[in-house]
Protein backbone atom coordinates (compact mmCIF):
# COMPACT_ATOMS: atom_id res chain seq x y z
CA UNK A 1 0.00 0.00 0.00
CA UNK A 2 2.94 2.38 -0.45
CA UNK A 3 0.42 3.82 -3.20
CA UNK A 4 -1.88 5.24 -0.71
CA UNK A 5 -4.67 4.04 -3.33
CA UNK A 6 -7.15 1.29 -3.19
CA UNK A 7 -6.87 -1.40 -4.80
CA UNK A 8 -9.36 -3.87 -6.72
CA UNK A 9 -10.79 -6.57 -5.16
CA UNK A 10 -8.41 -9.40 -6.35
CA UNK A 11 -5.63 -7.10 -7.41
CA UNK A 12 -2.78 -9.21 -8.06
CA UNK A 13 -4.85 -13.01 -7.95
CA UNK A 14 -3.96 -15.35 -10.23
CA UNK A 15 -7.65 -14.95 -11.52
CA UNK A 16 -7.80 -11.40 -11.54
CA UNK A 17 -4.47 -11.83 -13.86
CA UNK A 18 -6.19 -13.83 -16.20
CA UNK A 19 -9.11 -11.95 -16.82
CA UNK A 20 -6.86 -8.72 -17.57
CA UNK A 21 -5.06 -11.04 -20.18
CA UNK A 22 -1.67 -11.31 -18.27
CA UNK A 23 -0.30 -15.09 -18.08
CA UNK A 24 0.60 -16.43 -14.37
CA UNK A 25 2.45 -19.34 -14.12
CA UNK A 26 4.44 -21.19 -11.63
CA UNK A 27 7.05 -23.35 -14.26
CA UNK A 28 9.57 -25.54 -12.88
CA UNK A 29 13.30 -23.91 -13.90
CA UNK A 30 13.82 -26.99 -16.49
CA UNK A 31 11.04 -26.07 -18.17
CA UNK A 32 10.82 -22.66 -18.54
CA UNK A 33 12.92 -22.94 -22.02
CA UNK A 34 10.11 -24.77 -23.26
CA UNK A 35 7.36 -22.94 -21.79
CA UNK A 36 8.62 -19.33 -23.09
CA UNK A 37 8.73 -20.41 -26.36
CA UNK A 38 5.49 -22.19 -26.60
CA UNK A 39 4.12 -18.81 -25.38
CA UNK A 40 6.28 -16.18 -27.93
CA UNK A 41 5.06 -19.14 -30.57
CA UNK A 42 1.55 -18.44 -29.56
CA UNK A 43 1.48 -14.66 -30.81
CA UNK A 44 3.81 -15.07 -34.00
CA UNK A 45 1.95 -14.24 -37.04
CA UNK A 46 0.54 -17.76 -38.77
CA UNK A 47 0.48 -17.87 -42.03
CA UNK A 48 -2.57 -18.16 -43.90
CA UNK A 49 -3.57 -20.69 -45.81
CA UNK A 50 -7.07 -19.91 -46.97
CA UNK A 51 -7.13 -17.24 -49.46
CA UNK A 52 -10.32 -15.49 -49.49
CA UNK A 53 -9.96 -14.16 -53.51
CA UNK A 54 -9.80 -17.65 -54.49
CA UNK A 55 -12.33 -19.39 -53.01
CA UNK A 56 -15.25 -16.72 -52.95
CA UNK A 57 -16.95 -17.47 -56.04
CA UNK A 58 -18.47 -14.73 -57.83
CA UNK A 59 -21.64 -16.40 -59.85
CA UNK A 60 -21.88 -15.06 -63.62
CA UNK A 61 -24.83 -12.90 -63.88
CA UNK A 62 -27.41 -14.62 -66.46
CA UNK A 63 -27.26 -13.20 -70.29
CA UNK A 64 -30.10 -10.64 -70.68
CA UNK A 65 -33.04 -12.03 -72.66
CA UNK A 66 -33.76 -9.87 -75.71
CA UNK A 67 -37.08 -9.07 -76.97
CA UNK A 68 -37.82 -8.93 -80.64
Amino acid sequence: QTLREKLPEGFQTAEYLLQHGFVDAIVPRTQLKATLAQLIRLHQPQPTTHHLAESTKIPTPPAPIGVV
